[in-house]
């Protein structure tokens, strides 16, 4: 698998969840992740407005589905829901899915990752888990 470190500018500094959610196709679909495809679903997904450049994920659901079908996978996604751990008042859907990623606090900023795969390298230490992402694919 790659890592956001493996590549410049925005998806470097920022590409996290973008990644993190990168790593659930990976398991879905078996399929090895070439830098070319990271690069290319980076252009789509800003092209097609579900994204930022400094891949703030505007819509979970609509990133997921077309990384799936850039891999010739037609499933649907719903995230299920998000857990803020700090404030369980700002919770909303179920806390159960069957993927999830995690919002870590590293010494200095907040991080995505899931528990098997840190996008990152070298991978972050991280104080507490913020919040966490539940997604289900069918």
């Amino acid at each position: 698998m790659l890592y956001q470190t493996d590549f410049d500018g925005k998806i470097r500094e920022f590409g996290c969840l973008f990644m993190s959610l990168l790593d659930i196709v990976r398991d879905i679909t078996g399929c090895k992740i070439r830098k070319h495809d990271v690069e290319t679903l980076y252009d789509i997904l800003i092209k097609d407005g579900c994204m930022n450049s400094n891949c703030y994920v505007k819509n979970h659901e609509t990133v997921l589905e077309k990384m799936l079908e850039y891999y010739a996978y037609n499933k649907k996604v719903k995230y299920v829901g998000a857990q803020y751990l700090s404030n369980k008042n700002d919770s909303w859907g179920r806390n159960e899915g069957d993927y999830i990623i995690y919002q870590v606090k590293a010494p200095s900023f907040s991080h995505f990752r899931r528990m098997s795969y840190d996008p990152y390298r070298p991978t972050l230490n991280f104080n507490s888990i913020l919040s966490v992402r539940y997604y289900t694919v069918y």
